[in-house]
């Protein structure tokens, strides 16, 4: 499911691929994948920020930030901080999203 959602999004179907991160996020869920877990709801973060809501964005980037550091997988981190960067930098926060945006590289 997850690959159907990145094949979705880089058709820019990004309704497409929000039920393909969903449906990736709920058999990930389902079978205590935690690795995948944590991709699909950072996948599902930046697509919601995507498409304009930074509050359920903020809560699924922050969250797969969370999951990714528990499961010790640093290797997944980039794109969920470049994720956070963004938002900070749509909300205003051009410090916040420098620093983030340098922990991504640092990573």
């Amino acid at each position: 499911m997850n690959s159907l959602g990145i094949l979705a999004e880089r058709r820019v179907d990004r309704v497409g691929a929000l039920e393909r991160f969903r449906q990736a996020l709920d058999i990930s869920r389902q079978t205590g994948d935690r690795r995948n877990e944590a991709i699909d709801v950072g996948n599902v973060g930046r697509l919601c920020l995507a498409l304009g809501d930074r509050s359920f964005a903020q809560r699924n980037l922050d969250r797969a930030l969370r999951l990714v550091r528990e499961n010790g997988d640093r290797a997944t981190e980039p794109p969920f901080l470049v994720g956070s960067s963004e938002l900070m930098l749509r909300q205003g926060d051009s410090d916040r999203a420098l620093a983030l945006a340098r922990s991504a590289l640092d990573t």
